[in-house]
């Protein structure tokens, strides 16, 4: 069971206040399970891990 998600955005496109996605930027997911451990890691090309 996955209780909490992360992401780390690696170049993101600022334009002052404002921050989004481009097509440079890469974006990693990680899953967390109930005791806080990585239970899934889905990296910037869409690849999982588990």
């Amino acid at each position: 069971m996955v209780i909490k998600i992360t992401h780390t955005i690696s170049q993101p496109v600022i334009d002052g206040d404002s921050i989004t996605t481009g097509k440079d930027t890469i974006i990693n997911e990680t899953a967390y399970d109930v005791n806080g451990n990585e239970s899934a890691v889905t990296d910037g090309n869409g690849n999982v891990t588990t």
